[in-house]
C-alpha cells in the first residue's frame, strides 16, 4: 500500500480525538501501521474475516472492517475499544483510509503498476487485480528489455526508443532510474527471441546516431505471466552485468547466450585468484599492451587460424609467431595449442572479472 506515512498520520489524529486504537493490517496480519499500542487481532480471526461478507467482527475487544478497492478487500482495519464506539467510528476511518489510497498518486498509473510488477513489489493477488484495472493481460509470451545509456534519459531518447519498437500498442516502456528504462515486449506465438535481438541492435545504433549516446542493453529469457517479470528482470539486469564485465565490446547481452561468463559470474573470488595463479605462473595480464591483446583476441576469433589472423591485423605471419613466442616464454601456454589457448582465453575472462570486482572493492 502507498502513502502508509500520510494513513498512519490521519489514523494518529483520529486516535487523539476518540481514543480508539488503530491497525491497519495487510493480508498475511502484519500492521503496515499502527497507533495508541493497538493489539493486533488474533491470526485466525482476522484470516477468516478476510473473506467474509460481513462488514465488520469483534473479538476479545477488537472490531476489524475492511479496507476496499474496486469492490476487493485489500486491507483490514482494526479499531481496539468498546464495540459500540469502535463500530460507529470505525466505518468513518475506513472511509477517510480507502479515499487515501484512491487519491495516492501513482495507484491507478500503468507505469508504476509495471514498475512494481518488474521489481517485485506486489502478491500475486494485488498483481491480479492492478492489471485488471490497467487493462494488462497478465498471462502473455513475453520478454524484459533493459536499456542502459550512457548519459541521464530524457523525452527524447524515449521518443526514439518507441520509435524503434514501432506502433506495438502491448509493448510498454517503464522508466526505472535516471539512466536505465524496460521495455516490456510481448513476443508471438512462437516465443523467439529472434526479433527481439534485432531490435536491440536497432536501437543501439538509433540511440547512438540519433541521441549520440552509449546504449548497453541486455534482455531476459521468455515468461509466459506478469507474475514472472520480477525474476525476469532480474536476468536481464544479471545479462547486462555480465556482459559488461566478459564481452565490453559487445552492446546486446541475452541472458540466455551469456556463456562461460555467467559460469565464471559465479565462482568464489579465491577460486578465480587461484586459477589465474595457476595458469599465468603468477604473471599478470596488466602487463600486456593494448596491442598484443587485440592480436591475441583476433586470433582467438578467428578460430586459431594464423594466416587468416594475419591477413586480418595486415602482420606478417612471422611476426605473429614471433610474438607467441615470446608469450610462451611469459606465462609457459602455446596459443597455437588448443588446450593453451582455452587456458589463457579462460585466465583472461577469469582476470577481467577479478578487475571489475577490485572495481566494485573501490567505489
Amino acid at each position: 500500500m502507498k502513502n502508509l506515512q500520510i494513513i498512519g498520520q490521519s489514523l494518529e489524529r483520529w486516535t487523539s480525538t476518540c481514543g480508539l486504537s488503530f491497525s491497519l493490517i495487510d493480508e498475511s496480519g502484519a500492521a503496515l501501521c499502527q497507533t495508541g499500542g493497538s493489539a493486533l487481532p488474533e491470526k485466525a480471526f482476522a484470516e477468516q474475516f478476510w473473506n467474509a461478507e460481513e462488514d465488520q467482527a469483534t473479538a476479545a475487544g477488537t472490531t476489524l472492517f475492511h479496507i476496499k478497492e474496486d469492490g476487493e478487500t485489500i486491507g483490514l482495519l482494526a479499531v481496539s475499544g468498546p464495540e459500540e464506539q469502535a463500530g460507529a467510528i470505525g466505518p468513518l476511518a475506513v472511509c477517510q483510509v480507502e479515499s487515501l489510497l484512491s487519491a495516492a498518486s501513482g495507484r491507478n498509473d500503468r507505469t508504476q503498476f509495471l514498475q512494481d510488477a518488474l521489481l517485485g513489489h506486489l502478491t500475486d493477488r494485488e498483481l491480479d487485480r492492478q492489471a485488471h484495472k490497467a487493462h494488462i493481460q497478465t498471462a502473455a509470451p513475453r520478454v524484459v528489455l533493459l536499456i542502459e545509456t550512457s548519459q541521464p534519459m530524457d523525452t527524447g531518447i524515449h521518443s526514439i526508443i518507441r520509435t524503434v519498437m514501432g506502433k506495438r500498442t502491448r509493448d510498454y516502456l517503464i522508466p526505472m532510474s535516471e539512466r536505465t528504462c524496460v521495455v516490456l515486449q510481448e513476443l508471438d506465438e512462437r516465443g523467439s527471441l529472434d526479433e527481439t535481438d534485432n531490435i536491440s541492435h536497432m536501437l543501439v545504433g538509433a540511440l547512438n546516431t540519433e541521441a549520440m549516446v552509449t546504449a548497453r542493453i541486455s534482455y531476459s529469457n521468455p515468461f509466459h505471466n506478469l507474475s514472472l517479470a520480477s525474476k525476469a528482470h532480474q536476468e536481464a539486469i544479471s545479462a547486462l552485468e555480465i556482459g559488461r564485465i566478459f564481452n565490453a565490446e559487445r552492446h546486446v547481452s541475452g541472458y540466455a547466450h551469456l556463456g562461460i561468463g555467467r559460469l565464471i559470474y559465479q565462482l568464489p573470488r579465491d577460486i578465480c585468484e587461484m586459477f589465474v595463479d595457476e595458469i599465468l605462473c603468477s604473471e599478470s595480464l596488466e602487463d600486456l599492451d593494448s596491442e598484443t591483446l587485440h592480436i591475441i583476441r583476433t586470433f582467438f576469433d578467428n578460430d586459431l587460424n594464423l594466416s587468416e589472423t594475419s591477413r586480418q591485423l595486415y602482420v606478417h605471419r612471422n611476426s605473429l609467431v614471433y610474438r607467441f613466442e615470446k608469450l610462451e616464454k611469459k606465462y609457459g601456454l602455446d596459443l597455437r595449442r588448443f588446450e593453451d589457448a582455452l587456458s589463457f582465453k579462460l585466465a583472461m575472462l577469469v582476470s577481467d572479472y577479478l578487475l571489475y570486482l577490485r572495481g566494485k572493492d573501490s567505489l
